[in-house]
């Protein structure tokens, strides 16, 4: 997900939280003075914890305004993904969330997915750069099930493998809202591969697709550049295969 960086900034405000508490400062006032009437949120490499997540959802729930909110490189744990989850189950105006590089794990990851079959606003999801694993990637997958509003997933550097993309595949055959999606940096080999061609054949939604840098082979890519024969939609397929 890009986001502008332009738009609004406030990190001088977390980072100086325990000196506006001693002052006495209200610190909710200060930020909703910042966020009021602001659609992009930035709030990326402000070193933003739990705690910091419960006070920007406190102001978040009365905002409208907002349809973009940038928390990646933070240091956020399930716990706080358990609070932005519970706040995406009932907002209707946020369309962009990253949380890329956090610390969250499958935890988190069910909790996002909770959400996800709930929410019916939210277009692009960025989790990338969160050790996941099989059984996180399972979570988000579920959700897709359900949600017909999502387009563009991120799951780059998740520790992905191959029951992970399997179930990523299965969810695919299904859904008809996703167009991009990326996978890359991940470890499922060619057996995974297979299977995302054989999902490709029944998908006629995504458009873009990205598995470089993963643990198949040539004939897990041979797979999938066969499904593109029959597969229509996909018009930008971003792989890499170095030969020996």
């Amino acid at each position: 997900m890009h986001i502008n960086k332009n738009y609004v900034l406030l990190s001088l405000f977390f980072a100086l939280l325990s000196n506006f508490a001693h002052a006495g400062i209200n610190i909710e006032s200060n930020l909703r003075d910042q966020i009021k009437k602001k659609p992009v949120v930035n709030l990326s490499k402000q070193s933003l914890n739990d705690e910091s997540i419960e006070i920007l959802i406190n102001i978040l729930k009365n905002n409208t305004t907002a349809n973009a909110l940038d928390l990646s490189k933070n240091n956020i744990t399930d716990n706080g993904i358990k609070i932005l989850s519970e706040f995406l189950k009932k907002n209707n105006t946020l369309e962009e969330l990253s949380l890329a590089r956090n610390k969250f794990s499958k935890v988190g990851a069910e909790y996002l997915s909770n959400a996800l079959k709930i929410n019916k606003t939210l277009k692009q999801l960025d989790i990338s750069e969160n050790d996941l694993d099989d059984e996180g990637i399972l979570k988000i997958a579920l959700s897709l099930d359900s949600n017909n509003t999502l387009t563009d997933l991120d799951l780059t550097d998740t520790n992905m493998g191959d029951q992970g993309i399997k179930a990523i595949a299965k969810a695919l055959e299904q859904n008809e809202s996703l167009t991009s999606l990326d996978v890359s940096d991940n470890i499922f080999t060619d057996k995974g591969a297979r299977v995302l061609a054989q999902a490709l054949l029944h998908n006629s939604t995504l458009t873009t697709l990205d598995i470089q840098n993963n643990k198949f082979g040539i004939s897990g890519l041979i797979a999938i550049l066969k499904s593109l024969k029959n597969n229509k939609s996909i018009k930008d397929l971003k792989f890499h295969y170095k030969l020996n």
